[in-house]
């Protein structure tokens, strides 16, 4: 049996509370812990699917509620489980919420790999989503991975320049670009970052607005109530819609990648950590061995001034996301404006 003891000796410290579903045969069973000194709750609750938490952040005493799930693998407690979810997240108040956990369960069939994808499934899952007006964030590497969820005030400062493939995407671009960069090299960020707010600074309610015509449609359908000039106004929202429903899932993938860059995973420290471990061995004698060298024709031309050509064949030779840093110009910027900043960039390297 789990107690208050054994979980401060898990966390750490003494400033802790936990919330514990038991195991039903051999799964199910949960474990919420949280910080005492940060996060104050008020109300808990346990179901059959799922352990939460309803409280405020000390710091900044807004409230928020975090559930933990572990889903269902039949179809019918599958329904009541996204039942239960959406009535307690839709039935409460404008307190900010957090799903997270083991769904057994995903929205398309790319996430489900080497086993079998019931359409019907994900169309549940995603429905659940979708009305629960909740937002789906790539984990990245793996599905099962601990998080720590902290509330943090620290200021560092303007944020580095992000470039999205979604901005370049954008109607009129180059034109911007080409005056931008003659007349201030580097300039380029703030007119891509300014152009993209433009279009993409109200992609929530875009999507709200263009949900709302094509469901509004929709039911007129079902009662045969819409004519053809509707029809297609039907089409063309839900169209929208979906674009844009794309273009959110595009950038926040492309965040969650950048996010993943920055910090690593655990698996990968660990094997970096071993790999680089120092080892006590036995060296063997380097006297006497032959090495093959550089003719002098080589060497002449690794010391040779890079050209433009080599430049562009290394750069067409990366991924599109790739970048020289996490926060900065992507591999997919150079390609583009290639013609634009050319000049500039084979001057620097040079």
């Amino acid at each position: 049996m789990i107690d208050l003891n054994w979980v401060c000796g898990l966390w750490g410290n003494n400033h802790c509370r936990f919330l514990q579903k038991e195991m039903v045969g051999n799964s199910g069973g949960q474990l919420f812990i949280w910080d005492s000194n940060c996060f104050d709750v008020t109300n808990s609750f346990i179901s059959d699917f799922c352990i939460g938490v309803h409280g405020k952040w000390m710091s900044t005493e807004n409230d928020f509620s975090i559930i933990n799930v572990y889903g269902p693998h039949d179809d019918h407690n599958k329904k009541r489980c996204w039942s239960f979810l959406y009535n307690k997240i839709c039935g409460s108040s404008d307190e900010a919420w957090a799903v997270c956990g083991d769904f057994n369960e995903v929205r398309d069939a790319e996430e489900r790999l080497n086993c079998i994808f019931s359409e019907s499934r994900a169309k549940m899952f995603n429905e659940f989503i979708d009305k629960s007006k909740l937002i789906d964030i790539p984990l990245g590497k793996s599905d099962d991975y601990p998080i720590i969820l902290k509330d943090d005030d620290r200021n560092f400062g303007p944020k580095p320049i992000k470039v999205f493939d979604e901005w370049l995407n954008n109607d009129g671009i180059d034109d911007i670009m080409k005056g931008v960069w003659a007349e201030d090299v580097g300039g380029g960020s703030l007119a891509l970052k300014t152009k993209s707010s433009q279009k993409f600074g109200n992609l929530e309610g875009e999507i709200e607005m263009f949900k709302l015509v094509a469901n509004a449609l929709e039911l007129r359908a079902e009662h045969g109530l819409i004519n053809e000039e509707e029809r297609k106004q039907w089409l063309d929202a839900r169209r929208e819609w979906f674009q844009r429903e794309q273009i959110k899932a595009n950038m926040l993938k492309q965040k969650a990648r950048i996010r993943w860059t920055l910090e690593g995973d655990e698996n990968t420290k660990y094997l970096h950590s071993n790999l680089f471990e120092e080892h006590t061995t036995s060296t063997t004698s380097l006297v006497n061995l032959v090495y093959p060298t550089l003719t002098s024709d080589e060497a002449r031309c690794l010391e040779s001034p890079t050209c433009e050509e080599e430049i562009l064949m290394a750069i067409n030779d990366c991924g599109n996301s790739k970048a020289p840093e996490p926060d900065g110009f992507n591999l997919h910027f150079f390609k583009k404006f290639w013609d634009v900043i050319k000049v500039d960039v084979v001057h620097a390297i040079s």
